[in-house]
């Protein structure tokens, strides 16, 4: 056999693995770039909502507010919040993501026992 003619059907091949991969990384480190500030920035937010909640709650209960007054106002802001479109549309995305995540299972599924039938 003639070794050009075996390495010369490899190479496009060989090229295509690597445009790949250097098209995944360059693509995974723009995203970590644009993707990881704006990561902490949430983080911080969240951790300072967490801690003033905490403290909004400690200071209510101590001044006579009963538990069950405290929980009516955290659920009527919590739903106060998802009621709002930007929240609505974040939960209908969700929705739609399980469920093309829950079809692509299915089908997976089905075509691995159909495959262990034969």
């Amino acid at each position: 056999m003639d070794r050009r003619a075996t390495l010369g059907s490899r190479r496009p091949v060989i090229l295509r693995i690597v445009g790949v991969a250097a098209s995944v990384v360059v693509a995974a480190l723009t995203v970590a770039y644009l993707i990881l500030p704006l990561t902490g920035r949430a983080l911080t937010a969240i951790v300072a909502m967490i801690s003033s909640a905490s403290v909004w709650i400690a200071v209510s209960i101590s001044t006579g507010v009963s538990v069950w007054g405290v929980l009516g106002v955290v659920a009527r802001t919590a739903s106060a919040a998802i009621v709002t479109p930007g929240a609505s549309a974040s939960l209908g995305v969700l929705v739609l993501v399980a469920a093309a995540a829950a079809y692509g299972l299915q089908r997976l599924l089905s075509e691995e026992e159909s495959s262990n039938d034969r």
